[in-house]
């Protein structure tokens, strides 16, 4: 049988590492999916909300009289109710553990300054700081009277001056956003070696300085968000469904909001189309909802429009770094300095993307000294949160710029100075100037491997080719690694039932990742079953009491680390039950094929055999006849480090600056590989997006007054698929030994190198014309502009 075809239920295992379509995919196409909107309950009302017209403005007065007498509305809320009733800020949790030592920060408070974490209001009572920011909700029997009652709500403000932007921010004189957060900056800390790196800068043949900002972007999930909230009077318990990346965060948040217990909270997270990051986090329409839901003791119901998904949903990136690289005569890297300035918006709702910025810095290069400074600055934006490679593409960019430019001053080939510069595999374990340690990665070969798919050599002929159409070739190669971190948390349990199936509860879940699917795989191979007889849970809380969520490359490195475990205690407690049965010695009973079997006996059981045994077989002692199952939580990190690499070819109209992307090739090592055909799609959407902020994304704001200019498709670019070329991608494995399935992960892979690859390539394509330098997005625009700059 061909390993690479699709397999059908009556085929036999081994099931990992073979490409099963995705068993969640028929009743998705069907439309038989089940999102948060398409849930309704019996008596539900509508929520709409009232939102600020201004980026920053004092609260004078909210003026609901005439509303609240508009047929069918049964409620107006303010902050000042919520508080009246007893509501907490959101505690958001900004600041991460740290990406080895769990019981501390990523971020510790200085003598000098503190970190900045605010309580979150869900809706704002004195002042507001950025559009669209909740101030009064609206609750009536239908959705349309909800959102007319809400355009009909007179808000009188005192308007304030505002600012975007994280450098004018931090300028003397800026507006401020909040009080705790003395010149706007919310947190700052450094990192590495700052008088040695300094000194290795002095010393140094060639210092490359060079500012890049990575722009802010809008996550533009398919699904906008919703909730579903509903309270038992009876039992004083309170159920949300909603759309995340982690039903256990949701639960604990509201919990601390509404002051509940959080047993009496239950969070349902069904099927969610895309999440990206930026559900990891709550937003104060989930808290509202619910908190309306219990007040009115009816269910509540809100959905999003895409007008308020562009205005309120958590954003990304936003990153300036200014960036000082020290190379030797003959091109190698001596020292790293970095300054990480991150917009966070008008609430600290996270760091993480800061953390790991910093922390992969000098990717998979050997710089023997480094020196960051991060500084996390207060706006009137939308608050950011962690989006698809959360600092890794944004650090993976600047390095890989870097050495491009420096290629050019020192006239050393691209390929060859990273090659210089690349950690070998003698030097694993390699410890990084700024805290990982590689246990695994043949950076050189995946270099060597990506470049050969690509016909790196034939590029030159191509370039011919182009010329000869009158367009502007440019390529490029890249390397990357990535730190995947994420909750340091993760719990499985799994029971094996009478009936044939085997119940697999995870406490991440799927956000369009198919783990469904994959589960399923691993779970079969290690109880000798198939995956349609894997029964997945996930995304409830009362299926598990705790869980960690599904980001940052965790899902498969964490759950299923306890898959193996929780397998692995079913197959020992099934064991006993078979020597029983079997009248032999326990340790006499092998397990072979998903079958279990002994010398003692001519039998050969089943873990479905054993469980019905367990259910109707009297003979069994009742020490035996507990129910055939296992559950496994784990606490803290299991370290991985995808890697890889890609290549990128561009051509460009030199009358309109429009590009077009005519290859792109990618190497990833995401360890073992669960289900090749899912981490092909997963590698393909990173790429995709990361091809999207490269050449035409980006969040606008008008400078004046702090609105949002890019409010609807019709003004910020997403790439379709006619733009994009074939994606040549494969896979490999250098094995690491953190984790009993060697997984390493896949969900950021693609769009980890995808900006730094890309960018290359346009600016090898623009020498001719002496530009060095542009900031994403590449825009037809902006590429036309930069070339007849230079041509002045």
């Amino acid at each position: 049988m061909n390993a690479d075809a699709p397999i059908g239920p009556t085929d036999r295992g081994p099931y990992i590492g073979r490409p099963l379509p995705r068993f969640e995919d028929l009743r998705l196409v069907r439309g038989q999916g089940l999102f948060t909107d398409d849930k309704s309950l019996l008596g539900q009302v509508f929520a709409a909300f009232v939102r600020s017209s201004h980026a920053h403005a004092q609260i004078v007065r909210i003026d609901a009289a005439n509303v609240r007498r508009q047929p069918g509305v049964l409620a107006v809320l303010t902050g000042e109710d919520y508080r009246a009733d007893g509501g907490a800020g959101i505690a958001q949790m900004p600041v991460p553990a740290d990406a080895h030592d769990i019981t501390k920060p990523a971020f510790a408070p200085s003598p000098e300054r503190g970190i900045l974490n605010e309580p979150h209001w869900p809706l704002a009572t004195d002042r507001v700081r950025y559009p669209g920011e909740p101030v009064a909700v609206v609750i009536a029997e239908t959705a349309a009277q909800a959102r007319d009652a809400a355009e009909r709500i007179r808000v009188d403000y005192e308007v304030l001056p505002a600012v975007t932007d994280a450098l004018a921010a931090l300028e003397p004189g800026a507006p401020l956003i909040w009080d705790g957060a003395h010149g706007n900056i919310a947190m700052e800390a450094t990192f590495g070696d700052r008088a040695q790196t300094l000194a290795a800068i002095a010393d140094a043949h060639l210092v490359i300085d060079q500012d890049f900002h990575n722009q802010r972007i809008a996550t533009a999930q398919m699904e906008p968000r919703a909730a579903i909230a509903a309270y038992d009077a009876v039992t004083d318990s309170l159920t949300l469904m909603a759309g995340c990346q982690g039903a256990h965060r949701f639960r604990s948040a509201l919990a601390g909001c509404l002051d509940m217990p959080p047993e009496r909270v239950r969070v349902i997270c069904p099927d969610t189309g895309g999440g990206f990051g930026s559900r990891n986090n709550p937003h104060p329409e989930h808290i509202v909802a619910a908190w309306a839901a219990r007040r009115l003791q009816r269910p509540v119901k809100w959905t999003s429009d895409r007008s308020e998904a562009f205005l309120t949903d958590y954003q990304g990136r936003d990153l300036i770094t200014r960036a000082r690289m020290a190379l030797s005569r003959d091109g190698r890297i001596r020292a790293l300095a970095l300054e990480l300035i991150g917009n966070v918006g008008a609430q600290t709702v996270s760091y993480v993307w800061l953390s790991n910025a910093y922390r992969v810095a000098p990717t998979v290069y050997d710089v023997p000294s480094a020196f960051v400074q991060v500084r996390g600055v207060m706006t009137n934006t939308v608050p950011t949160a962690p989006f698809r490679g959360a600092g890794r593409p944004e650090a993976t960019l600047v390095i890989e710029r870097l050495l491009d430019i420096a290629a050019s001053k020192l006239r050393i080939d691209r390929v060859e100075i990273r090659r210089r510069n690349l950690i070998g595999r003698a030097q694993l374990p390699y410890r990084s100037a700024t805290g990982l340690t590689y246990d695994s990665g043949d950076f050189s070969g995946n270099m060597q491997r990506v470049l050969a798919a690509a016909d790196w050599n034939g590029a030159r002929a191509r370039a011919k080719d182009a010329k000869r159409r009158g367009k502007l070739f440019g390529h490029a190669v890249c390397n990357y690694v990535e730190s995947p971190v994420g909750a340091p948390h993760e719990r499985v349990k799994a029971r094996v039932d009478a009936d044939g199936t085997v119940e697999l509860a995870v406490g991440t879940q799927s956000t369009g990742q198919g783990h469904e699917t994959s589960f399923a795989q691993v779970m079969a191979d290690k109880l000798g079953v198939t995956p349609e007889d894997i029964r997945f849970v996930s995304g409830d809380t009362a299926a598990l009491a705790s869980g960690g969520g599904t980001h940052s490359d965790r899902s498969m490195r964490m759950a299923g680390a306890l898959m193996v475990e929780t397998s692995g205690r079913i197959v020992a407690q099934a064991k006993r039950v078979a020597a029983a049965l079997l009248g032999a010695k326990e340790d006499a009973v092998g397990f072979d094929d998903g079958l279990l079997s002994s010398p003692a006996s001519n039998r050969r059981l089943s873990v479905f055999d054993i469980a019905r045994a367990i259910k109707d077989d009297p003979s069994l002692p009742d020490d035996l006849r507990a129910p055939l199952a296992a559950e496994a939580a784990y606490t803290g990190r299991i370290p991985a480090y995808p890697t890889g690499a890609a290549v990128c070819e561009v051509e460009i109209d030199p009358d309109t600056g429009a590009i077009q992307l005519t290859r792109y090739v990618s190497i990833d090592d995401a360890g073992q590989v669960i289900n090749p055909m899912i981490l092909h799609g997963q590698v393909h959407g990173g790429i995709a997006q990361g091809i999207g902020q490269a050449l035409m994304e980006g969040v606008a704001f008008a400078p004046d007054s702090g609105q949002v200019l890019t409010g609807s498709f019709m003004d910020y670019g997403i790439p379709r698929a006619h733009l994009l070329p074939f994606f040549d991608v494969d896979l490999t494995e250098d094995p690491t030994s953190g984790n009993a399935l060697r997984v390493k992960g896949g969900g950021e892979s693609g769009i980890t190198p995808a900006l730094a690859v890309v960018m290359n390539a346009v600016m090898d394509a623009l020498a001719p014309y002496g530009v060095t330098h542009l900031d994403m997005p590449a825009t037809a625009e902006r590429v036309w502009r930069a070339m007849r700059e230079r041509r002045r």
